[in-house]
């Protein structure tokens, strides 16, 4: 069940329960009422969980990132390395050599920031997203409760007048 459906059911709970006389109250069973929230409780989570999965994402994006400018880096190194051994001319090998370490910290400064920038866009998102939701559970459930203390009022107001009837029938009784 969803958390409404969950909310629906409690407030079922509550109507179909036996009356307590001249209180207003009803008896509800405990076990039940304890279930149905603990339900309710185990299905708020899976939006924190996710919440948690991109985090965990946007840290093994970055360390990819590192991991992957590190091997570019390597791969460099042993490729100026090799074009040393096969040349006489080491001054150009050492300029290409710069140029690719330059081009690999800037690849890996570049995936750095992307990624950074796809977590920051997942987790305003999702940010958003549960935001939304909590909204528009919260305005539920106050819906939800509105129409419940409604109800609940109507029946104090009709236990009052039969109390007040019953009252008059005793006075005139007497």
């Amino acid at each position: 069940m969803n958390v409404m459906k969950l909310l629906e059911y409690l407030e079922e709970i509550v109507d179909t329960s036996s009356k307590v006389p001249v209180t207003g109250k009803v008896l509800v069973s405990k076990k039940e009422i304890i279930k149905t929230i603990d339900e309710i409780i185990n299905q708020l989570p899976d939006e924190f969980k996710k919440a948690q999965w991109i985090l965990n994402e946007k840290d093994k994006i970055i360390s990819d990132a590192l991991k992957e400018a590190e091997k570019i880096r390597q791969k460099n190194e042993q490729q100026i390395m090799r074009d040393i051994e096969g040349h006489n001319i080491t001054k150009e090998a050492k300029m290409q050599a710069d140029r690719i370490i330059l081009e690999a910290e800037k690849t890996a400064r570049e995936i750095k920031i992307a990624s950074r920038e796809y977590a920051s866009n997942v987790l305003s998102g999702l940010d958003k997203e549960v935001k939304e939701s909590s909204q528009i559970m919260l305005a539920n459930i106050k819906n939800e409760m509105e129409k419940f203390l409604e109800g609940y009022q109507e029946k104090v107001c009709d236990v009052g007048i039969v109390i007040k009837e019953n009252i008059k029938e005793l006075k005139k009784t007497q």
